[in-house]
């Protein structure tokens, strides 16, 4: 394998921003600059040494620390995500940023050339492991950046206030110290979990702050580790169901079905639905929602995860599919809108036709129910009605959140 040199490095940094900006998902110079200045290899080291500098500017997430159980702790995040995220939070030279979740100090890099030599970064991660590596990564890129290490979900009063707050793993809520922390006008953007029992799908709103509430102006969606004070986050689905192949390398998931509609199913129920998912047997429903292309597919799951009952709600993988069911606990019946596309299966997103199905399994009214609520959505989009509204706003530690369709 042949050593990493600065020129193969900026030749594959400018091939990785010229892919992404191709994908549409680096507009701004801003942010084409930070990804061709920035060497990424400086903040994963253990990767450029197993794998070689292409792996490197792969267009990929890598795990960087796991838990005793082997569960992820922490990641060098894909670089689309980062850049979709650092697009929306507009960032301007001079500004003030609390980055929440340090990492391996990459996002903290891009984060502090973007705002310039006049701006200031301070990224809070509650690993002191994780924070010292993060630490010395940067200054060894001679990054002017701070690093301290703290629970991110308290932010980080001694420098606020900040004029963007990005956090960088989700969470379940919005606490009000972020609110508190960021100025008049500034940004707040995470990756916010609407099912904390295990979908997929997350939300990624980038929230202004107006008073003393915080309003939606853009957004995004992907999926990233939780949030958490030391232990890691992790945390199993009230019920899941699940079927894995085992090997002597590792395990993979078959089929999963996770969320709280799979709670108060007899056993017998659980076995059959499980079977009857894992074998396909299930014949497509007519649903007329093959016009809603890739790019609906994430606002289409995300209006079925806020409107489902979280009692009957499941969440299902597996296959190369993604799909938000609903359950019939009486009849024992479930019905899943799944959605196979390279967005769901981490392909090329503007080149596949994203494919949907509507499945029913068992007997009983689930699949009523499911084509009632997409006959809901294809009104709010008749009517243009189809665009979420979010507000943050209270008193307490976690903010409440009222979500609603419309402009």
């Amino acid at each position: 394998m042949p050593p990493p040199t600065a020129s193969r490095s900026r030749r594959l940094r400018r091939q990785l921003v010229e892919r992404l900006r191709a994908d549409e998902v680096i507009v701004s110079p801003r942010v084409a600059a930070a990804f061709t200045e920035v060497p990424r290899e400086q903040f994963i080291p253990e990767l450029l040494s197993r794998e070689g500098l292409e792996a490197v500017y792969r267009d990929e997430a890598v795990v960087t620390k796991r838990d005793a159980r082997g569960m992820p702790l922490s990641s060098s995040s894909q670089p689309a995500m980062m850049a979709k995220m650092l697009e929306l939070l507009d960032l301007r030279p001079g500004q003030r940023v609390l980055e929440i979740g340090a990492g391996t100090g990459y996002n903290a890099a891009l984060l502090t050339h973007i705002v310039g030599s006049a701006g200031q970064v301070t990224s809070v991660d509650v690993d002191p492991e994780l924070a010292r590596a993060a630490r010395r990564a940067l200054g060894e890129a001679g990054v002017r950046a701070t690093v301290v290490t703290g629970d991110g979900r308290d932010g980080h009063p001694g420098r606020a206030p900040y004029d963007r707050i990005i956090v960088t793993a989700c969470a379940d809520d919005i606490r009000r110290s972020w609110l508190e922390q960021l100025a008049d006008g500034g940004l707040l953007e995470l990756p916010l979990r609407l099912d904390p029992d295990g979908a997929a799908i997350q939300l990624i709103p980038s929230l202004q702050r107006r008073g003393r509430r915080l309003h939606l102006v853009a957004m995004t969606w992907g999926g990233f580790m939780p949030l958490h004070g030391g232990d890691g986050g992790w945390r199993p689905p009230r019920a899941t169901l699940e079927a894995n192949r085992s090997g002597q390398a590792a395990q993979s998931s078959l089929v999963s079905i996770s969320g709280g509609g799979v709670a108060g199913l007899s056993d017998v129920t659980a076995r059959r639905l499980l079977a009857a998912v894992l074998t396909g047997e299930a014949e497509p429903v007519a649903h007329g929602m093959t016009r809603i292309g890739s790019s609906h597919a994430p606002m289409l799951l995300i209006y079925l995860l806020l409107t489902i009952p979280a009692g009957r709600r499941v969440a299902v993988q597996g296959g190369g599919r993604l799909g938000i069911g609903i359950v019939d606990r009486g009849a024992g019946g479930l019905a899943v809108l799944s959605v196979r596309s390279p967005w769901a299966s981490g392909g090329d997103r503007h080149r596949t036709r994203t494919r949907w199905r509507l499945d029913g399994y068992g007997s009983g009214s689930a699949v009523a129910e499911l084509e009632s609520l997409l006959e809901d959505w294809r009104e709010l989009r008749r009517a243009g009605r189809d665009r979420l509204r979010l507000t943050a706003y209270g008193s307490g530690e976690r903010l409440r959140l009222r979500f609603a369709w419309g402009d």
